[in-house]
């Protein structure tokens, strides 16, 4: 088998996004009031950095987005999992059981250990990928096939 590659990404900041979407419609209205009312300079002045500030939050609720993915690579011999926190790798040989619960699946290594990776409900598909993935890994590294 080839080696294969999952990224799990969290579900988007979707509260992030329309706070930020309505403090762009704020700020503009502040600057457009501004201007076209005759209100004080000020306004006009707060209303831009209301935009600034909606464009940081989105700026941010992207970023941290990304920070948060995870990458599964697995091959013949074991996998490895890249993560914010920082990376784990193990061998098939190594991992006793696999388990999973809605969201989630743990690798076993022996009694004391234990990886978890852990998936929003949006993004249950893509850690089902992953579970079918190690399951075949895991039956070709103990010698087990089909007969059908």
């Amino acid at each position: 088998m080839e080696s294969t590659r999952h990224v799990l990404r969290p579900s988007p900041a979707i509260r992030a996004f329309g706070l930020a979407a309505a403090l762009a419609l704020a700020g503009a209205a502040l600057t457009v009031g501004a201007s076209a009312w005759g209100w004080p300079l000020a306004w006009g002045v707060v209303g831009l950095v209301v935009i600034v500030l909606a464009l940081v939050l989105v700026a941010l609720a992207w970023a941290a987005a990304r920070r948060q993915q995870v990458t599964v690579e697995l091959d013949n011999d074991g996998y490895r999992i890249v993560e914010p926190g920082g990376e784990r790798s193990g061998a098939w040989a190594e991992v006793t059981r696999m388990t999973g619960a809605p969201g989630r699946l743990t690798l076993h290594h022996g009694d004391n250990e234990r990886v978890h990776l852990v998936a929003s409900p949006q993004r249950a598909e893509a850690l089902d990928a992953v579970a079918a993935d190690i399951a075949q890994r895991l039956d070709n590294s103990r010698g087990y096939t089909t007969l059908i």
